[in-house]
């Protein structure tokens, strides 16, 4: 530590402390807050703007792949009256005939492995 005769000589002032006020303290460090506070609220606002900001380009792209496949869907599905004048015809394969029930198709299924008839 250096001796304040040292300091004197060298120019330097000294002073003593000034009494500490509790009250200004306390009113500065309520100040002090507030502007934090009101800093805090401005940064979240920018932050939300931006995040915004990037999304909406997302957002937009994200519509018109909806839109797209709406559409899609859209010409896929036969209209109500489309479907009503024109039932569904036979089976989907050519030769092929519908299995009307009878006994021979009544029993359990069988599934045929090589040449040997196995049971379900």
């Amino acid at each position: 530590m250096v001796p304040g005769d040292d300091l004197l000589a060298a120019g330097f002032p000294l002073h003593a402390p000034a009494p500490v006020d509790p009250v200004a303290l306390r009113e500065e460090l309520a100040q002090i807050r507030a502007e934090h506070a009101l800093a805090e609220a401005r940064f979240g606002q920018q932050l939300v703007q931006a995040e915004a900001e990037h999304l909406r380009p997302q957002l937009a792209e994200q519509g018109e792949r909806i839109e797209d496949s709406q559409r899609a869907v859209a010409a896929l599905i036969p209209a109500p009256e489309q479907a009503a004048l024109a039932p569904p015809a036979g089976p989907a394969v050519p030769g092929q005939t519908q299995a009307e029930p009878g006994p021979e198709n009544s029993g359990p299924r069988r599934r045929w492995v090589g040449r040997a008839i196995l049971p379900r």
